[in-house]
């Protein structure tokens, strides 16, 4: 069963491995061509610090954190992934383009040549059958919630 909170996190996932990417270059860039002023701390000469071992210790730390968050963005899409495949071939297109893709609800709905409305009339109904909720299971949903007598 996937939730709409688990096809977010993917989402961010993947915005923050791709920020932890820019990042790690760089900090590889700084490393490949140090300026003078990393190198020696120039030009306030009286700093002792290590400008380029803060750099790779950096460098470090962000691979890491890159290579753990990898790992957690490529099980979780194995999960989507597994869950997403038993959709129509439209609804896999629609989840795919936005949460996959990165792509706005605008974007998709111009790519699937459907309204706006209609996409999200689309994803809404989505995200019921990955939750498990048939059509059935709503409208009985519904239907307690009306025979409920809030004034007695």
């Amino acid at each position: 069963m996937i939730t709409k909170n688990d096809l977010r996190q993917y989402r961010q996932l993947k915005d923050e491995i791709l920020q932890l990417a820019a990042e790690i270059k760089e900090l590889d860039l700084l490393m490949v061509v140090p300026t003078i002023q990393n190198l020696s701390g120039m030009p306030g000469a009286h700093q002792t610090t290590d400008k380029i071992g803060e750099v790779v210790g950096r460098a470090d730390d962000l691979r890491k954190r890159y290579i753990a968050k990898m790992s957690i963005l490529l099980e979780l899409k194995a999960q989507i992934e597994a869950e997403v495949d038993a959709l129509d071939a439209d609804e896999q297109v629609l989840i795919r383009m936005y949460y996959f893709r990165g792509m706005t609800w605008e974007a998709v709905a111009c790519e699937m040549h459907i309204s706006w409305n209609t996409l999200h009339y689309r994803h809404r109904n989505i995200l019921r059958k990955l939750r498990g909720v048939s059509y059935d299971e709503r409208y009985r949903e519904k239907s307690n919630n009306d025979d409920t007598d809030e004034f007695s």
